[in-house]
């Protein structure tokens, strides 16, 4: 239930709030600019909701998945390896999109194997560092 209440928050609202942006913006972004905003939830809802996921794991506490101050450290202090799997999942989900269900469950899963071990290799880094 928890892994479902992620992904609503960081990819549905994201995708609905950013497509409402980009349908008000077509008239001034042209049509090569317009769906911009639309693949930029793309690109942040997995890391996103993988961050919030791996704090809910943590400490078996919904609230954790509305943590935003604890997601966004997560991604600041890792966002150098969080670009290109993010780049990957975008282009699957291109790539895919004649069989979006399993593209999109096929790179999720890669995705959140990834990003557990990296938020927890960062974790490990952040304590050593506090000793």
């Amino acid at each position: 239930v928890a892994a479902l209440i992620g992904w609503i928050l960081y990819y549905l609202l994201g995708i609905i709030l950013f497509g409402l942006l980009s349908s008000f913006l077509q008239g001034w972004l042209g049509a090569f600019f317009r769906l911009f905003p639309v693949g930029l939830p793309l690109l942040l809802a997995p890391p996103c909701s993988a961050a919030a996921l791996y704090l809910y794991q943590s400490r078996n506490n919904p609230q954790d998945l509305l943590r935003l101050d604890a997601i966004l450290r997560m991604l600041l202090a890792g966002w150098k390896s969080l670009v290109f799997p993010s780049l990957f999942f975008v282009g699957l989900m291109i790539v895919g999109s004649p069989l979006y269900g399993f593209a999109f469950f096929l790179g999720f899963s890669i995705l959140l194997a990834y990003f557990t071990i990296l938020f927890g290799l960062l974790e490990k880094q952040r304590d050593a560092s506090m000793d």
